[in-house]
Formats: C-alpha cells, sequence, structure tokens
C-alpha cells in the first residue's frame, strides 16, 4: 500500500489567497443588493 505524503502547508494557503484575490475581483463594483441578485458571480463566491 503506497504511503500518504503530506503537501506543504503553503500549498493550502497560496490556494486560499488565491481564492480570496479570485472572490475580490467576482465582486469589485458590486453593491450588496446587485450581489445578491446576480446569481453567477453570488454561486462562483460561495463555491470558490
Amino acid at each position: 500500500m503506497p504511503s500518504k505524503k503530506k503537501k506543504d502547508p503553503r500549498f493550502y494557503l497560496e490556494h486560499i489567497l488565491q481564492a480570496a484575490d479570485d472572490v475580490a475581483e467576482f465582486i469589485a463594483g458590486y453593491d450588496k443588493k446587485e450581489f445578491a441578485a446576480d446569481k453567477k458571480t453570488n454561486g462562483a463566491v460561495i463555491h470558490h
């Protein structure tokens, strides 16, 4: 049975930072009402 190698924690941190940057880009220029009404952007942010 192959051994499981742990990934470097920096891998996860880099992914989290990239996701946060993506979300900030997705919602730029939206107010709360616009964001709530935009189903596609709302879904992308929630599931990202």
